[in-house]
């Protein structure tokens, strides 16, 4: 049937993926388990049709976007009613938002080159997806994401944005998780779009000076308990180490620790939490998460209070 097809159409392209230009019609044949694409001044609105009938045209949809099996279950967990994916460990979401993109394929496999360790590359639409990456020892920080950006720039001529997400273990929370930080993703390209790559810490303080009251208490009520997990020991600690300004030696007196074992403390804190508090912007965030505790004694009848 190909041989047809490269008959009626010489500028035809036979392959194993996808294509997705807009310049192109794509098709798939159900019988070879191929695609071929074929440029749009070749075909006619009458042609079109009439392959319409024998082949599937191929549109940027998540269903083709997704082939994948393991693409399939993560994008059906997270925005249907599908099951949790089967992966252990833990788990983030890197949210890409492209401007504009021409070969998808470029996109992927550079994505694919940059993050070894993924567990699932998801596309919401054909400008929107997340990667999920696992957890290892040595994995990429913000500073990696935004030479990645430029080097896509510049080889593929692709703008994108990135939120790096926290690391969090599989569960059924994931879901809930994920919709709060692509709320945080959306709110921090509104209030500053020149930047394109957002984490917590970045995006956390746009979303209290920007989100509404009835809806900032349930992020709080969230934020609090993936944080601190209902540790108000540790909120002390963590409190009093950012009111002493980082000085780990004043804190551990105060508090009455041996100052080793309190930087122990801040440091699982940290490596737990993917939050960076020896750092301004994640220390101001925290804090106020922290802060959320007390002050929960006071809205809606104290949710956390004993």
């Amino acid at each position: 049937m190909h041989k047809n097809i490269l008959k009626l159409y010489p500028d035809a392209v036979i392959q194993d993926l996808p294509s997705y230009d807009d310049e192109c019609f794509c098709f798939y044949d159900e019988s070879t388990k191929q695609y071929f694409t074929i440029k749009k001044s070749s075909v006619t609105e009458r042609e079109k049709l009439l392959l319409e009938t024998k082949y599937t045209l191929v549109e940027e949809t998540p269903e083709f976007l997704n082939s994948q099996v393991e693409q399939k279950a993560w994008y059906q967990f997270l925005l249907n009613d599908g099951k949790l994916p089967g992966n252990s460990g833990r788990i983030r979401f890197i949210q890409f938002h492209l401007e504009e993109i021409n070969d998808y394929h470029d996109f992927v496999n550079a994505v694919e080159s940059f993050i070894q360790d993924r567990v699932a590359f998801v596309w919401f639409d054909k400008k929107t997806g997340i990667i999920i990456e696992k957890e290892m020892n040595d994995f990429l920080t913000e500073k990696d994401f935004d030479s990645f950006k430029d080097a896509i720039l510049a080889d593929f001529y692709i703008k994108v944005d990135f939120y790096i997400g926290r690391f969090f273990e599989v569960s059924q929370k994931l879901k809930e998780r994920f919709f709060r930080e692509q709320y945080y993703f959306k709110m921090g390209r509104n209030v500053y779009p020149q930047k394109h790559i957002f984490s917590f810490i970045h995006a956390f303080p746009i979303v209290m000076m920007t989100t509404e009251w009835h809806r900032l208490i349930p992020i709080l009520e969230q934020e609090y308990q993936d944080i601190f997990q209902g540790d108000k020991e540790m909120v002390k600690i963590i409190k009093k180490y950012l009111e002493n300004n980082f000085n780990t030696s004043l804190s551990a007196k105060e508090l009455y620790m041996h100052r080793n074992s309190l930087q122990y403390k801040i440091d699982k804190f940290i490596e737990h939490t993917s939050i960076d508090i020896k750092k301004f912007q994640g220390a101001i965030s925290v804090y106020f998460i922290s802060i959320f505790a007390d002050a929960s004694l006071y809205i809606d009848g104290g949710q956390f209070s004993s």
